[in-house]
């Protein structure tokens, strides 16, 4: 039996896998690979001789104690756990590191004694303990269950070794062993760590507590003798010394199982670690020592001595090979090549890790990805050896300029292989041939690079191909080698370009479209996206710019970043370092210099690329009738202007704030439960600096002296001297932006109001209850403009919160309409009334006059009245007699402006109503951050639930598993936590929303009760339906159809506005969702009793701590775009006329772009229809994936059949006896019949669907939308 005994645990802080082009044999066996995600961080330690079970623990993180065995059917995939529910709660140390062939003995220990367990009657067993023993472990055990070895302890450090009759428990004698460690010192610590399936050979080692001194022993039962492993022992001189010159000591020895082969890690003089294989019949070792060898460690041995090993030997992240032939194969490689199988997207995970066990076949591994909880299984049809065999080790390269691709000119191509390589053939072998297969050009050169020998280039003299055509370089098979072995050879290897002309490449196209309006520009949500007529790459160093207005000075470069996959190779995406605001009333030109891009040739460069847009960006100030700008930072900071001056690098702990040295002088925080949100800055820096970061407001209009500036604001660290400057700088200068010139006028000519020490109240830890209140009087600015600025100016400090931000007004009058929509549908008038209160404390008003102003200022309605004497909130009611006109279809805008004593003081209301040509269908989607070992996370099934059963399908949830080992984690930690800021569990954002929760609860008299709706908070079920009551732009519908043979989804859209729509700038952003996958929850609600809380209570379905198997649904498995979250831009124009239908299909490939999807036919497709200037979610759509059932596309086939709607209807007119089917956006099927000429075939929908017309051997499908 053959496994590892621990692993370091440690934090994987990067890993990078280069992307090569593969070639796939022709007739590949079936391979399986499973992920195990182990919330509690077990591993998998052993697998049985027969590799159908294994075997897992972890460690209890409270106790610090081994704990949480688990038996795994490898065949079926089923974890049990071997601890109860109680004991695992309570922290029972156990440990499983063997099982039988048959499954049903797992050996180990239970509460500190060698005990196994028994599958059958799901009890621990003890074994004997000799006299004057405290404990101990079985470490292995014979297939057949009936031999255990392993030790028992003797308080501290003391170990015996021990061998135990399975049957009866008790101990076997094992006489004459090794007492002494590789330094001579007699140890009384020795233990066996494997034994080979007949029982006769076991492992074992004295001193495990010093590796330098270890020594590894072969114990031979039949002999009753012990030999050390790699040195010889001298008896009369108690000295061992190594059978190599330069062997230091070894590590890891495990056994093959029939006990042939003995393996582990060597430690040389030189520093270097690498494998051996030991031959228990010849006594021989042989010694990996080549350069290939070094850095390899965690080694594992099968029965055909085939070594597993994994590098760098002592990383968290590793990466695993195979040792056959000599060579090194890449689990990855192998993977990919013999079985097709991607390993990285098929998992999730970012290394293949090291081998934990191996079969005594060597056709089933046991891995371990990084440091914990990241299990996997792979079974092969056939040997890993075998596998290897068939593995053509110079079949992974990739090629410059790119294959495939359309170039201008010939010159130099490089082929990089992933290994060392020769060029055997000669340069006659080499040529450019066109599309007939004549030669156009003899290669020149054909050789091996010399700074880098895994490259190998082929030089022609510059040959300009011809537009249109294509053309080949064909490598010969067998012209090149690996390094030093002309036996292992290329296949035949054939490089493709199609002639591009030599002309400039052209840009085709960009999204945002020109003269769209644009809020910002980042490289997630708003990057500008270029599209070329060929595939492109960057020139070093190329930079776009961004300028303003007539502005010759850009406002930033832009990074131009290429294309990386076959969908995006002929597009490239500009955005700026951090995000950039393009504001309201201004122009901005994107440039792309002449020369920044060429083909993938380096040939054919751009011509110079100018693109405008108009900024719509305002920074918001939010108000209501008191107040004239509110920030509680709930948004983040994008309403705020920042500035850094100081460019300080921050401590670590300051960037896992999320703060840099460059773009964040302010951030915003919050408690973990999302309350007391603020903004942060900090004087934390390495090395010490101090602080110059800068928070102004946007320019703010202060009407009169009855303004008062209120905020909060505390410190962070005891001891520190934190101290808040707050500026107040008046101008009539309008800033968009903040840059050296402007904070100098800000210190010269600002007043400070502000300049105090904050404390950080009675806790460093949290921001509850810790604020101190400022209100500062604006009198002196009334019938200015200000800027108000906060300021860190710390030395060596900690830092300073700011919350709650209010300019507030001491009102004369607060106008307020009463029963006027936001939105109707078809109205041509509308009824304004409302009520005028009264604010002013200290005057009285005789008169009042009360207009209505149409969008164009012409006044439809006046009420005036004299003779009155209004004081602090007396009320005057007004109802217009004439109704506001009103157009179908447009935003309708309108002001009510009230004058008092005669102008004496005056006010207005600005605002508007969506009158719609008709009323879209509304849906919400909820975007849940969950996971499997989320113990409070039923809260949002049961929300969930309860919102699907209010709301039906106008609710769509999307669930993020994003919990390190989940089983469900998708790649998408990045959207989740750090663009949606979701970082607790359960919580959702509804439509893009606030953060909120699905449940709470409260505890009353000692009960605790749960509950969907509170007094204190909006929770999902309130939220849901208050986005629902409000009414949409525009209607959305989708279909989704796989087509397996070519792996591409199409999803069909339709939408129609209902409102006429200009300087639009709208994305579509899909989400594939996955439904019945089988996993585990935890559950923390099991000991409860609430109605509310319905299966997940105590004594119901799922009324235990640990549910398994349980089924999720609406899992997120892919987005797309992957990395530009507001959507595909160029799908919904920038104007749009209310009632029109617009449509169009998008389609991608599924293995490349949602490779985490295990059954298409379990998913849906979710689209967010977003406007992405503002975030704000328009609309959103849901379709069940459907295969293709025949149906060759949405438009298309060869019939001559007419298809076209009538209301609710299919009209359907065939040329004679036809079959038609008809499918609805979510993958039912509407209508299945059978026609003779033209019929006639209702529906009972609305929305897309697909048509398909067969009949006399043709077809036709057409798309449509049926009203």
């Amino acid at each position: 039996m053959c496994f590892k005994q621990s692993i370091t645990k440690a934090l994987l802080l990067l890993a990078v896998a280069l992307s090569y082009h593969h070639m796939l044999a022709q007739v590949t066996p079936e391979a399986r690979l499973t992920k195990y995600g182990m919330s509690d961080g077990s591993v998998i330690r052993g697998i049985s001789d027969n590799g159908k079970w294994a075997v897992a623990y972890g460690s209890n993180g409270a106790t610090s104690e081994y704990s949480y065995p688990k038996l795994v059917d490898v065949e079926n995939g089923v974890v049990t756990e071997l601890l109860s529910a109680s004991d695992a709660e309570s922290g029972t140390a156990s440990q499983a590191n063997d099982v039988t062939d048959d499954g049903k003995m797992v050996v180990g220990g239970i509460s500190g004694t060698p005990a196994y367990y028994n599958t059958e009657t799901k009890q621990w067993v003890r074994l004997e303990v000799t006299l004057g023993n405290t404990g101990g472990r079985v470490m292995a055990v014979t297939p057949d269950g009936k031999y255990g070895v392993g030790l028992c302890t003797q308080g501290g450090y003391d170990e015996v070794p021990t061998m135990w009759d399975m049957a009866t428990g008790k101990q076997i004698s094992t006489p004459n062993l090794p007492r002494v460690d590789l330094s001579g010192t007699y140890e009384n610590m020795t233990r066996f760590t494997g034994i080979s399936a007949d029982g006769r050979y076991i492992v074992g080692c004295v001193d495990y507590s010093y590796p330098q001194y270890v020594m590894y022993f072969l114990y031979d039962r039949q002999t009753e003798s012990w030999d050390p492993i790699v040195f010889d022992y001298n008896a009369d001189t108690n000295k061992f010394t190594a059978k190599k010159s330069g062997v230091l000591s070894l590590d890891g020895i495990c056994i093959s199982p029939n006990g042939k082969w003995v393996s582990g890690v060597l430690y040389t003089a030189e520093d270097a670690r690498c494998p051996f294989r030991y031959s228990t019949e010849t006594k021989e070792v042989e010694y990996m020592t080549r350069a290939d060898d070094l850095d390899k460690g965690c080694v594992v041995i099968d029965d055909n001595g085939t070594i597993y090993a994994a590098t760098p030997a002592v990383s968290p992240s590793r990466s695993l090979y195979i040792l056959h032939d000599n060579y090194w194969y890449g689990l990855d490689e192998l993977l990919q090549q013999r079985y097709g199988i991607d390993y990285y997207t098929r998992t999730g995970y970012y290394s293949t890790g090291l081998a934990s066990a191996i079969s005594a076949n060597g056709k089933v591994l046991a891995g371990m990805a990084y440091i914990s909880e990241d299990n996997y299984v792979l079974e092969l049809p056939e040997s890993f050896a075998e596998a290897c065999s068939k593995v053509n080790l110079l079949s992974t390269y990739n090629v410059t300029p790119r294959s495939g691709s359309c170039i201008t000119k010939v010159s130099n191509v490089a082929v990089k292989f992933s290994r060392r390589v020769a060029v055997t053939g000669s340069v006659s072998d080499i040529a450019l041939k066109d599309e007939d297969g004549n030669v156009v050009k003899s290669a020149l050169k054909f050789a091996a690079n010399a700074s880098d020998p895994r490259t190998v280039d082929i030089g022609f003299r510059t040959t300009a191909l011809d537009k249109g055509k294509t053309y080949n370089i064909v490598i010969p098979a067998g012209t090149i080698c690996l390094e030093g072995d002309q036996t292992k050879t290329n296949a035949e290897i054939t490089i493709t370009y199609v002639g591009h002309g030599d002309t400039p490449i052209v840009c085709t196209g960009v999204a945002p479209e020109e003269h769209s309006t644009v809020g910002h520009l980042d490289m997630t949500t708003n990057p500008v996206v270029f599209t070329f007529d060929t595939d492109v790459k960057v020139a070093d160093g190329a930079k776009a710019q961004l300028y303003r207005n007539d502005e010759t000075t850009p406002i930033c470069d832009l990074n131009i970043f290429a294309g990386t996959n076959s969908e995006t190779y002929n597009q490239v995406i500009v955005y700026p370092t951090s995000s950039q605001s393009l504001y309201k009333g201004n122009t901005y030109r994107v440039v792309i210099p002449e020369g920044s891009i060429s083909d993938e040739s380096g040939y054919s460069f751009n011509t110079e690329i100018s693109v405008m847009y108009d900024g719509s960006y305002e920074r918001t100030i939010v108000s209501d009738n008191t107040h004239i700008y509110i920030e509680n930072f709930e948004g983040g900071m994008g309403n705020v202007m920042l500035y850094d001056g100081d460019k300080n690098t921050p401590t670590a702990e300051m960037e896992a704030w999320k703060f840099n040295s460059t773009t964040t002088a302010w951030w915003y925080a919050a408690d973990d439960d999302y309350t007391n949100t603020c903004a942060v800055s900090h004087s934390m820096y390495t090395p010490a600096g101090k602080s110059d970061d800068w928070m102004v407001t946007p320019q703010l209009y202060i009407p009169d002296d009855k303004c008062y500036l209120s905020f909060k604001a505390q410190s962070y660290r005891f001891g520190s001297t934190d101290k808040l400057k707050v500026i107040i700088y008046s101008t009539d200068d309008v800033y968009n932006d903040l840059d050296a010139a402007k904070i100098e006028k800000f210190r010269t000519e600002g007043n400070v109001v502000v300049d105090k020490t904050l404390s950080p109240g009675s806790s460093e830890g949290t921001l509850n209850g810790d604020w101190e209140l400022f209100n500062i009087d604006l009198s002196e600015y009334a019938g200015k403009n200000i800027y108000i600025a906060f300021v860190n100016e710390n030395e060596n400090q900690s830092a300073v919160f700011v919350a709650e931000v209010n300019v507030v007004h001491n009102m004369d009058m607060q106008i307020a309409l009463t029963g006027v929509p936001e939105s109707g549908v078809g109205m041509t008038e509308q009824a304004i009334k409302g009520n005028v209160t009264i604010k002013n404390g200290t005057s009285t008003y005789s008169s009042i006059k009360v207009q209505l102003l149409d969008g164009e200022g012409n006044v439809v309605d006046e009420i005036s009245q004299d003779g009155l004497s209004l004081k602090a909130e007396d009320v005057f009611p007004f109802e217009f007699a004439k109704p506001l006109p009103l157009t179908s279809g447009t935003e309708n805008k309108f002001t009510v402006y009230v004058e008092l004593n005669g102008g004496e003081t005056f006010d207005r209301l600005v605002t508007s109503i969506r009158n719609l040509s008709f009323r879209p269908t509304k849906r919400v989607v909820l975007e849940e951050y969950t996971g499997e070992a989320c113990p409070n996370c039923p809260l949002g099934h049961l929300a969930i639930e309860k919102l699907e059963k209010t709301y039906g399908d106008r609710f769509i949830p999307v669930t993020y598993h994003v919990y390190t080992g989940d089983s469900f984690e998708s790649g998408m930690t990045d959207y989740a936590t750090y663009y949606l800021g979701m970082a607790a569990a359960p919580t959702g954002r509804i439509n893009r929303g606030n953060i909120v929760s699905p449940m709470v609860s409260e505890t009353v008299d000692g009960v605790v009760d749960y509950s969907f709706t509170s007094s204190t908070q909006k929770l999902w079920l309130e939220t849901v339906s208050d986005e629902l009551s409000t009414d949409a732009d525009a209607d959305l519908y989708i279909n989704a159809i796989y087509d397996k043979a070519t792996d591409v989804l199409s999803i069909p859209y339709a939408f129609k506005y209902a409102l006429d729509m200009s300087n639009l700038n709208v994305g579509m952003f899909f989400i594939i969702t996955e439904d019945s996958l089988s996993g585990y929850q935890q559950n923390n609600l099991y000991s409860f009793y609430d109605d509310d809380l319905g299966e997940w209570q105590k004594d119901g379905l799922y009324g235990k701590s640990i549910i398994y198997p349980y089924t999720f649904h609406d899992v997120a498995r892919a987005l797309y775009p992957s990395s530009n979250y507001s959507g595909m831009r160029g799908l919904v124009p920038t104007e749009v006329e209310s009632n029109k239908d617009y449509t169009g299909t998008v389609s991608f490939g599924i293995k490349t772009n949602a490779p985490y999807v295990s059954n298409i036919y379990n998913c849906k497709v979710v689209c967010m229809m977003i406007d992405a200037n503002t975030g704000r979610v328009i609309n959103v759509a849901r379709a069940k994936v459907s295969d293709s059932t025949g149906i060759e596309g949405v438009e298309g086939g060869n019939g001559s059949a007419s298809i076209s709607v009538d209301g609710a209807a299919i009209v359907v007119t065939a040329n004679g006896e036809a079959s038609v089917k008809v499918i609805a956006a979510d993958g039912r099927t509407l209508a299945d019949t059978t026609v003779n000429g033209s019929a006639v075939i209702p529906v009972s929908y609305k929305g897309v669907a697909v048509v398909k017309v067969s009949g006399n051997g043709h077809s036709t499908v057409r798309k449509v939308v049926v009203r």
